[in-house]
């Protein structure tokens, strides 16, 4: 798995404070459309392929997950941290602050797609201490079909959870934006 990092969102947060708070409301609801469409895009898809094709599909989804989607969910905590001070509107103030509490955390985002990923990564190191130990008594071709098949299910499992982790993403951007709908600033 190739390593990558998490963008930093500094001058964003900081250009975000200049505009009108109309304008942030705006930019928060396109930012959220947006990122329903990457989300939409970023399930992995798998069919009858080999091992290596499905390990690959899982690292490229994760490197995404983690540069990009970090991104959308780290900017759209951050806008509505930052219109909950700069709206006036008690009432909008409820619908930022119900609205941050829908999505998940960038911390806890960051945490379930790393999870993920190390489950892999464990799981190839027990995958060799096994292999270590039990060369000497079984047909190695027999060993080798059995850790294929239980990387190919542990793969699956690990693509099941990441899938089902953008559905939940999607119905966070999608509760937030029905929150959203109806909000309107007037200055």
């Amino acid at each position: 798995m190739n390593t990558c990092s998490i963008t930093k969102l500094d001058s964003f947060m900081i250009d975000f404070l200049e505009i009108k708070p109309s304008k942030q409301l705006e930019f928060l609801n396109s930012t959220i459309n947006s990122s329903i469409t990457y989300f939409k895009t970023a399930y992995i898809f798998i069919d009858e392929t080999n091992i290596t094709d499905i390990k690959l599909l899982f690292d490229n989804g994760y490197n995404s997950i983690i540069n990009i989607g970090y991104e959308f969910v780290a900017k759209i905590h951050s806008m509505l941290n930052i219109l909950q001070i700069s709206d006036t509107s008690q009432t909008n103030k409820f619908k930022y602050e119900e609205s941050a509490q829908i999505l998940f955390g960038s911390g806890i985002f960051l945490n379930i797609f790393n999870d993920l990923a190390l489950n892999i990564f464990n799981e190839k190191i027990n995958e060799y201490m096994n292999m270590i130990k039990i060369l000497d008594t079984i047909n190695e071709n027999i060993f080798t079909k059995l850790c294929n098949d239980k990387n190919i299910f542990s793969l699956n499992s690990k693509i099941n959870n990441f899938n089902h982790y953008i559905n939940e993403l999607i119905l966070q951007m999608c509760k937030i934006k029905l929150i959203l709908k109806y909000t309107y600033i007037h200055i």
